[in-house]
C-alpha cells in the first residue's frame, strides 16, 4: 500500500481553500442562502427562502460539489498513479477520509466557530435576524456533535467511494 500523507494534507488544503471560498462568497452574496444551516431561532424571525434564492442555493451546491469532485479526483488520480494503477482499498479510504476530514475540521473549526462565532462578520447575519442572532448560536457542545456527525457521513461516503473505486 503506498500512499502520501503530505498529498493528503495538500489535497485537504485545497478542498478546504475552494469550498471555504464557495461558503463564504455565496453568504457574503446572501446569507439567506444558507438559511437552513441557521439556528432555528434565527429561521423562526425570516422569511422562508424565495423560489429565486432557491435556484441560488441549487447553483451553489452544483459548485460545491463540483470542486469536491474535482479535488478528490485529481486526489485519487494521484493515489492511483503512485500505485501503478491498482491502490489497495485502504489506501483509497485513508486518502478519501484523510481529505475530507480536513475540510470537516476547517468547517468546524474556522468557519463555523473562528469565523461565525467568535469574529460575527455583518455579512453573515440574515436582515430581520439582528436580535436573536448572536444569542442563537449553537454551544461548542452542539459544534462537536456536528462535527463527530460529519466524521461519520465523511467515513460512510469514503467507504462507498473507495469500494466503488476497488471494484471498477
Amino acid at each position: 500500500m503506498n500512499f502520501s500523507l503530505a498529498n493528503i494534507i495538500v489535497d485537504g488544503v485545497i478542498l478546504s481553500i475552494g469550498l471555504s471560498i464557495i461558503v463564504l462568497g455565496s453568504m457574503r452574496f446572501n446569507p439567506r442562502l444558507w438559511l437552513r444551516d441557521y439556528p432555528p431561532e434565527v429561521q423562526a424571525v425570516v422569511a422562508p427562502v424565495t423560489p429565486i434564492e432557491k435556484r441560488q442555493q441549487q447553483i451553489v451546491m452544483v459548485l460545491f460539489m463540483a470542486v469536491s469532485a474535482a479535488v478528490l479526483f485529481v486526489s485519487l488520480s494521484s493515489l492511483h498513479a503512485a500505485n501503478n494503477g491498482n491502490p489497495a482499498f485502504l489506501a483509497l479510504f485513508l486518502n478519501l477520509y484523510g481529505v475530507l476530514i480536513i475540510f470537516n475540521i476547517t468547517d468546524a473549526v474556522i468557519l463555523d466557530y473562528l469565523i461565525l462565532m467568535r469574529m460575527k462578520p455583518r455579512f453573515a447575519v440574515i436582515p430581520g435576524s439582528e436580535a436573536v442572532y448572536e444569542a442563537s448560536f449553537p454551544s461548542l457542545q452542539v459544534q462537536m456533535g456536528d462535527f463527530l456527525k460529519g466524521c461519520v457521513i465523511i467515513g460512510v461516503v469514503s467507504l462507498v467511494v473507495a469500494g466503488l473505486v476497488t471494484v471498477f
